[in-house]
């Protein structure tokens, strides 16, 4: 299971104000390693990871000179989140 925040924006100044929150998503995780180890002492890793895909969903607020306007808004299509990483050890 894997818990997605996406960063929300603020921006204000002489009596503006605008704001974007997004909603926390959540999703299934799975990922998948190999690795190699020579003479009992390097390691060489190799993996992947799908941490999901998400369709954000959020609030947009904008303030001007006291009124409020506020408007539900969401990603067009899921935003799909995963890497690949290389790893490389020495045991001590």
């Amino acid at each position: 299971m894997n818990l997605s925040n996406f960063t929300g924006l603020k921006f204000s100044g002489n009596n503006v104000s605008d704001e974007v929150k997004w909603e926390m998503g959540t999703g299934f995780t799975y990922g998948l390693r190999a690795g190699v180890l020579f003479n009992r002492k390097y390691i060489i890793e190799v993996g992947y990871s799908n941490l999901g895909s998400y369709k954000y969903k959020g609030k947009w607020v904008y303030e001007y000179g006291g009124e409020v306007e506020k408007e539900d808004i969401e990603f067009d299509k899921k935003l799909p989140i995963s890497g690949i990483f290389v790893t490389v050890g020495i045991l001590f």
